[in-house]
């Protein structure tokens, strides 16, 4: 099973400034980058052909505004100070 597996992982040691491995270690090679790569842009051309892009930008803005409305609420949540009976407890 070892033999065969090199051609999905290749093990690396450069962890422990070798080239052996150690168990559990893996990394892509770069035939799998490649892969998912291509099977990216086969998505986003679909979704370019089909006209679903349009689409993903107007969610893209509602999403932007909502996680931007988050942030702001967490900030000031972190600026404003808590009751003092909490302050007190501690």
């Amino acid at each position: 099973m070892a033999a065969r597996e090199h051609r999905l992982f290749v093990e690396t040691g450069a962890q422990r400034g070798n080239n052996r491995a150690t168990v559990g270690e893996r990394r892509w090679t770069m035939a799998q980058y490649a892969l998912v790569s291509v099977v990216v842009a086969l998505i986003a051309a679909l979704f370019g052909f089909l006209g679903v892009a349009v689409d993903g930008v107007e969610a893209a803005e509602i999403l932007f505004f909502v996680f931007f409305a988050m942030f702001v609420a967490s900030i000031l949540a972190g600026v404003v100070p808590r009751d003092r009976a909490v302050q007190q407890e501690k």
